[in-house]
């Protein structure tokens, strides 16, 4: 196996089976240099697929559909539909593909391997917004990997909304990932704060 890549060149006889699905993004969204991903927990590794093009790809279509519209609605819309979709969620998506035909799918997927996982730490972190007036809680998600340099370790850095479904399976990722695993507690926010 490939200690960069997570991939095989001797296929692995046992299913690869998806242990965590949650909707991630990082970046500013003042900047507009807010990016999407997928942060895809398996029994073998982790993967990080952007998302950003599946977005664009659903927007499109969208906009599409709007020919439909009678023309009174269409401008309203148009503009709704400039704005991206930030509540779309893939992990359905996802989660009906094999993990290989994930990474095969998608070339420039984030793989860590889970043997050269250092850590994967979960920690709440406020957000206030430009004007002051929303707080948000989010969810901030650190990986760390070993590479083949000890000087460069492969970092993802990931947040995501403070949801139900966004909350990677704790139990199963503390099974899977022992003490590598820190999960959120809302202890993080006194010093995130």
């Amino acid at each position: 196996m490939d200690a960069d890549s997570g991939s095989s060149h001797v296929p692995d006889k046992s299913p690869e089976r998806i242990i965590s699905l949650t909707q991630q993004f990082s970046g500013n969204g003042y900047t507009a240099q807010l990016h999407f991903y997928c942060l895809i927990v398996t029994d073998k590794r982790i993967i990080c697929v952007k998302t950003d093009d599946l977005l664009e790809a659903r927007r499109k279509e969208a906009e599409e559909n709007l020919d439909c519209v009678d023309r009174g609605f269409r401008g309203a819309l148009e503009k709704i539909f400039r704005v991206p979709f930030y509540s779309t969620d893939f992990t359905d998506h996802f989660r009906k593909m094999d993990p290989a035909d994930i990474i095969t799918s998608h070339p420039d997927a984030e793989v860590i391997p889970l043997a050269n996982l250092t850590s994967f730490v979960v920690k709440h972190k406020f957000h206030i917004s430009a004007v002051g007036s929303a707080n948000n809680l989010y969810l901030d998600t650190k990986i760390m990997g070993r590479t083949k340099n000890p000087d460069r370790p492969r970092v993802i850095e990931l947040y995501t909304t403070h949801h139900p479904d966004n909350f990677p399976d704790i139990d199963a990722m503390q099974k899977i990932l022992g003490d590598r695993f820190v999960p959120p507690s809302f202890s993080d926010m006194l010093s995130w704060s």
